[in-house]
């Protein structure tokens, strides 16, 4: 398959699942147009706030396979964006706070049950949200790193928790955090 095409059916795809997304979410128009679609063959799906960087054949295959955890994977992105999660403080531990922007996004979205973002991996996350929902009533990015923090789970374990709530790559947010520490802006 040429390039071409494949970054033609991802785009596709891509306009598709915003669309099924848009149905039930009309107020997140502009929420998804702020996003410039990046297509970069081998590039993870991220965002840096102002772009959605994706690896076209990535997700026409992610498309083929299961077109919900396409819709789910783009709402997750564009969540993240809406909560001002690219811009973290200097002082975080990445890892902790992208666990906790990812369960964020994912407990809402799990919330807003919509038909189009349907997937397999909901059911594998509801073990880690019950125990959540029962310490933190009220569950934003800053008190569940501060959960996380408080848990003292090694990094391993911090990976095992995160995995069933990851869909997308926030080293983009780091990176633009540590060129702005290094002009001292």
């Amino acid at each position: 398959m040429a390039a071409e095409p494949v970054e033609q059916l991802a785009r596709q795809a891509l306009d598709l699942a915003r669309n099924s997304l848009l149905v039930n979410l009309r107020f997140m128009g502009a929420a998804f147009a702020r996003l410039s679609l990046l297509p970069i063959s081998g590039a993870t799906l991220a965002t840096d706030g102002a772009h959605l960087r994706y690896d076209p054949a990535a997700i026409a295959r992610l498309y083929a396979a299961e077109p919900a955890a396409l819709a789910r994977a783009y709402l997750h992105v564009v969540l993240h964006n809406v909560f001002l999660h690219p811009y973290p403080g200097e002082q975080v531990d990445a890892a902790r706070w992208d666990a906790a922007c990812d369960i964020v996004v994912e407990r809402v979205i799990g919330e807003l049950d919509l038909p189009a973002a349907r997937t397999a991996r909901a059911a594998r996350q509801q073990a880690a949200l019950a125990r959540i929902d029962a310490v933190l009533p009220l569950a934003t990015a800053e008190t569940v790193y501060r959960h996380l923090a408080d848990e003292g789970l090694s990094d391993e374990e911090l990976a095992e928790l995160r995995a069933p709530f990851y869909a997308d790559d926030h080293e983009p947010w780091h990176r633009v955090l540590a060129a702005e520490g290094a002009r001292g802006g």
